[in-house]
This record gives structure tokens, C-alpha cells and sequence, in this order.
């Protein structure tokens, strides 16, 4: 009779145990959010590095919330043809309506709710002194405290973060959810790279996760709606939306989780294309990219074919942007793609496969680097996002092997030392 009450106890224990790690959504989120933001914010505004490529976006977002246009007149001076960059000077092109940013639109509205919070709380302009595109000198131009992007950058960053752990946390425990967060969140450019600044990659990060989220939870229209988004962010993102549409269907036995996702996911398609021809009077992708990066995608000359494998190797080795350099874990958990790949299930399949497309797209069309001004890797942060669930898989199976489980333990501590030097470099 001991012994039977001694079974019922333990079991007793081991349900209360389960239901206490069991989290709810809004708990977690508030978490993983919470943390998150304290860590990013209090870094961001004691060490962030200020790159062009963010400040573009804030000089964007900063325009419409003061004047209700993403056109910047006032950077005239500044403004090149698309497709040509003057260092030290934002990627602000000519264009018939005016100076305006390069980039898609979808990191500056993802950001126009903070800075309108920030304009009505009262925060000021600040003049900051950029070289003009003629080479005659510098002029001062008017743009928002640099520190608003900073936070920006990692609240928006965190939020993505968060998502990720929903996202895990569907079809895993809540500690499992909590400990990927954290590794994806300190052991890779997430952290020192999209929650310092307002670059393209924290928006686009949020929305691709919010995508994969939906879809897990048969939403298909809100997943396509957040697809748009990313899409409008980085458009080859469309690659992922079509990945994870494909997996809806799939699962679903049914061409409507396919439809949903793509009809919606288009709407981004069309809205950049149609931005794009407001602003430049083109139907055009590419916008104020110019044609280069489309006709080296395009290309197929053997020069540029072994162009393309040297830029995939350095985007993987290469000693100062090498993704398994900054995120050394990778390499264990790619060791048993195979089984995580059984583990996962099929919207985190398809998410995984558009996330390489999306990457492969992104070295054949601009060199692996992706610039500098920055500590770490940025390119792979939306891909990254859409192979989580297949990472998680993969952790699975490596948890059953002590020894792979020890080095990935190592590696990942490794990773969060690796991006800490970033607040030092």
C-alpha cells in the first residue's frame, strides 16, 4: 500500500510538474519579451554602433510621422542615382517624387507606430552632417535622436523573439520554448546586429515568425497578411511564404491553406510593386536598388557561377561574416538534420525549405558580407527565424547523444561569448 501511495505521489509530482512548466501564451510572450528587451535596450543604448542602412529606415519612418511622406526634400544634396552610394551617406536615391530611401517600405511602417509615440512625447530633431553627392562638402540635415532607432531596434527585435518561443512552444514544452529563445536570442545576430538599430532585419524577422505562427495555428489569411509585411520588408521573403503556403496545404490535405497564404502573401508582392511605381514610375522589384542586384541573380556566366560558390562558402566560413563562426552551434544540429527533420513537423518543414531559398537568393544576388559598420552576420537572421522548428527538431535528437550534447552546450556558450564581443569591438 507504501508503495502504491508512493506511485500515485510521484505521479501527482510529476503532473504538477508539467502543468507549472505549461505556461500560457501571454505569459510567455510577456517573458521572453520582457527579458528580451531589457537586454537589447541596455545594450543598444550603451554601445550600438549607428550603421547608414539603419538610419536610412529611421530618416524614413521619422518623414512620415512628421510630414506624411516618405519623401525627404531636405536630402537633395545627398541623393544618388539608384544603385550608387556615397560612404558615410544614407542610401537616400533620386527619384521623380524626390529623395527617398532605397529599401522596401516595410521596415519603416513597421517602425512609424514608435517614432509617432516618440514625436508625441515631444522628442526632437537633431542635426547630423552628411557629405553631398557632388563631393563639394557636407551639409547638416535634420533627423531623429539616434537613440529612439536603437530602441526601436530592440523592441521590435524582441518582439520577434517572442514569437519564436510561441512558436516553438506549439509544439513543445514551455522550458524547450524558453531555452530557444535564448539561444537564438543571444547566440546570434539578433542580438548585436537587428536589436541595435532599425535595420530591415528585426521587422522582417517579426513578421516571418508571425507567419510561421499563424499557419501552425491554421490562421492561413492572418499568416499571409504578415507575409505581405515581410515581404514588403525583404521581397524574397516570398520564398518562405510560398514554403510554409505549400506545408499549410499539406498538412491540410486541401489547396485552401495554400490559396489563403499566397493570395495574402501577394498583397505585399503588389504592394511593392506598386509603391515602386509611385515613386519611381516603373512597375519594378527592385526599386531604388537599380538593376544590378536583379541582373547578377539573373546571370549564369561561369564567372559569376563561381562567384556564387566562393560568396555561399564565405557566407557560411568566412572569418569576420561567416554565419557558422558567429553561430557555431549550427554545426551540431546540423548533424543530425536528418532526424530533426523527422521531428519536425510540416509547416516547420516548408518554413525551413523557403528559408534556404530565401538565403541561396540573397548570395547570388549581393555579396555574402552584407557591409560592415556592424558586429556579425545579418543576412541569415530572417532565415534563421523560418528553420527554427526544424533547429528545435534537431536539438531533439541531440539531446539523446551526450557527447553531441555536451558541444552544442559549449558551442552555444561559445556563441553568446562571440556576440558579446560585439559591445567591445
Amino acid at each position: 500500500m507504501a508503495t502504491e501511495l508512493s506511485a500515485i505521489d510521484r505521479a501527482q509530482s510529476v503532473a504538477v510538474e508539467n502543468s507549472a512548466i505549461r505556461w500560457s501564451s501571454r505569459r510567455l510572450f510577456s517573458v521572453v519579451f520582457g527579458a528580451a528587451f531589457l537586454v537589447y535596450c541596455t545594450t543598444a543604448l550603451v554601445v550600438a554602433t549607428h550603421s547608414i542602412d539603419a538610419l536610412t529606415n529611421s530618416i524614413s519612418s521619422w518623414s512620415i510621422v512628421r510630414t506624411g511622406s516618405p519623401v525627404v526634400p531636405e536630402f537633395e544634396q545627398v541623393a544618388t542615382p539608384p544603385g550608387v552610394f556615397v560612404p558615410h551617406t544614407p542610401w537616400i536615391v533620386e527619384s521623380p517624387r524626390g529623395p527617398i530611401s532605397q529599401y522596401p517600405p516595410g521596415a519603416v511602417i513597421t517602425a512609424i507606430p514608435a517614432y509617432a509615440v516618440a514625436n508625441v512625447v515631444g522628442v526632437e530633431s537633431i542635426p547630423l552632417s552628411f557629405p553631398t553627392a557632388d563631393g563639394s562638402g557636407d551639409i547638416d540635415v535634420l533627423v531623429a535622436p539616434l537613440w529612439v532607432g536603437s530602441l526601436i531596434g530592440a523592441e521590435v527585435t524582441a518582439l520577434a523573439l517572442a514569437v519564436i518561443a510561441l512558436t516553438v512552444h506549439e509544439q513543445h514544452n514551455t522550458n524547450t520554448a524558453l531555452w530557444s529563445a535564448a539561444v537564438f536570442g543571444l547566440g546570434t545576430s539578433a542580438w548585436m546586429v537587428a536589436g541595435m538599430d532599425i535595420w530591415q532585419h528585426g521587422p522582417a524577422m517579426l513578421w516571418v515568425g508571425i507567419g510561421v505562427l499563424m499557419s501552425q495555428r491554421a490562421g492561413y489569411s492572418r499568416s499571409g497578411l504578415a507575409f505581405a509585411v515581410a515581404i514588403l520588408t525583404r521581397p524574397h521573403l516570398a520564398a518562405v511564404a510560398a514554403g510554409v503556403g505549400i506545408a499549410a496545404g499539406l498538412k491540410d490535405r486541401s489547396v485552401k491553406p495554400v490559396l489563403a497564404v499566397g493570395a495574402f502573401s501577394a498583397i505585399g508582392l503588389a504592394g511593392l510593386i506598386g509603391y515602386n511605381y509611385w515613386i519611381y514610375g516603373e512597375l519594378t522589384l527592385s526599386g531604388g536598388y537599380g538593376a544590378a542586384f536583379s541582373e547578377q541573380l539573373a546571370s549564369s556566366e561561369e564567372s559569376q557561377l563561381l562567384w556564387y560558390v566562393k560568396n555561399v562558402i564565405g557566407g557560411l566560413i568566412n572569418p569576420g561574416k561567416g554565419l557558422l563562426v558567429y553561430s557555431p552551434f549550427i554545426i551540431v544540429l546540423a548533424a543530425k538534420l536528418g532526424s530533426g527533420w523527422r521531428n519536425t513537423e510540416l509547416i516547420g518543414r516548408g518554413a525551413a525549405i523557403g528559408g534556404v531559398i530565401y538565403l541561396l537568393v540573397q548570395w547570388k544576388a549581393n555579396r555574402f558580407s552584407g557591409g560592415d559598420t556592424f558586429w556579425g552576420y545579418r543576412y541569415p537572421l530572417e532565415p534563421l527565424v523560418a528553420l527554427v522548428l526544424l533547429g528545435v527538431g534537431a536539438w531533439e535528437s541531440v539531446k539523446a547523444d551526450e557527447k553531441l550534447q555536451r558541444a552544442f552546450k559549449a558551442l552555444v556558450v561559445t556563441a553568446v561569448l562571440v556576440q558579446l564581443l560585439g559591445a567591445f569591438a
